[in-house]
């Protein structure tokens, strides 16, 4: 009878281990930081501004962006459906890109957004200085995306700027925009990457938005092409850093694009919801990404920051972005 209820209590305590040690298969992987599971440790987001998807990766031949196309798509992910379902504008494009959220917002820069960036929450997340993370931008007015209307982080964690004319944002004044030409923004980009080692940047090259209406077509393909050079540079600077080598995810898209030709003006402006404006694209290259991968699925604006948010062990309540699974796997629903 002894020997029964031993092997009985023997057989209560395998089972009760068992059942623990399956617990903690479940629960623990949940309580790991996800920033553990990526390579890359840094995320810079390169927004191209106003860019139509038909000069760039639409046109088949890539004339306007050679480095893209023939240099750094084959080390990365193509996202050929990648799409502005906000606002097409400057600030709301920029704001869908860094917060997670669409909002119609002043684009004079003179409202901040009502949710905070991913800058300020990694910031806070992480304890790091502010000189970890910044905003290097043509356009003066993106000095808005530094801060957040929400009473909780207005004024907390407010990441580094250097925007527009002598990174003054909106105070550089120039008819309220502060605009600076993008040779002196790729200057600034070179100097603060090299200074300060930022982990978390967004860069805006504005030119391809703002070329003289006056010389039309050829100065617009033109910025595209200019762009397209600083970008492959950068790439360049990323590879010879030690501190960015092989650490770094680099994301190359736009805020919106152009009005289709045939309607409204045509290239010379955007801002409504015609297929030009909206249709953009999005190419990610890091050490946790595939390589020479197109994806054709549709994502949009919001996903970018939850993903990388996600990789930073980041979360964004409330947002109605995705992760995108189809950087790291052919399907989203891989496993």
């Amino acid at each position: 009878m002894r020997l029964v209820r031993k092997l009985k209590n023997k057989v209560i305590l395998l089972i009760s281990i068992l059942l623990l040690l399956s617990l903690l298969f479940i629960y623990i992987p949940a309580l790991v930081d996800s920033s553990q599971l990526y390579k890359a440790k840094n995320h810079i987001i390169v927004v191209i501004d106003g860019t139509r998807y038909s000069e760039t990766w639409g046109d088949q031949e890539r004339r306007n962006i050679p480095n893209l196309a023939n240099l750094l798509a084959p080390l990365g992910v193509l996202f050929t459906n990648f799409n502005n379902f906000g606002v097409t504008r400057t600030i709301s494009g920029h704001t869908a890109l860094i917060t997670g959220f669409y909002e119609e917002l002043n684009n004079s820069g003179k409202e901040y957004p009502s949710n905070p960036s991913i800058l300020q929450r990694w910031l806070k997340l992480s304890a790091e200085s502010r000189e970890k993370a910044w905003f290097i931008t043509s356009k003066g007015k993106l000095a808005a995306l530094t801060d957040t209307k929400d009473e909780e982080w207005n004024g907390m964690f407010v990441p580094s700027h250097h925007c527009g004319v002598n990174g003054l944002g909106l105070e550089a004044g120039l008819g309220g925009k502060g605009y600076r030409d993008d040779s002196e923004t790729w200057i600034q980009v070179k100097r603060i990457l090299r200074e300060f080692h930022p982990r978390l940047v967004m860069i805006n090259f504005k030119n391809p938005d703002t070329f003289p209406s006056e010389k039309g077509w050829d100065a617009y393909l033109q910025a595209i092409q200019q762009s397209d050079d600083y970008v492959y540079q950068l790439w360049q600077l990323l590879e010879e850093d030690h501190f960015y080598r092989n650490q770094t995810a680099l994301y190359i898209t736009s805020d919106h694009g152009r009005h289709l030709d045939g309607h409204e003006d045509g290239f010379l402006s955007h801002g409504d919801d015609c297929r030009g404006c909206q249709h953009v694209s999005l190419l990610a290259i890091g050490p946790d990404f595939r390589k020479g991968a197109v994806v054709t699925e549709q994502y949009e604006l919001i996903d970018l920051p939850v993903t990388i948010g996600k990789m930073l062990g980041l979360d964004i309540p409330g947002s109605k972005g995705r992760f995108m699974q189809t950087l790291f796997t052919e399907k989203e629903n891989a496993n």
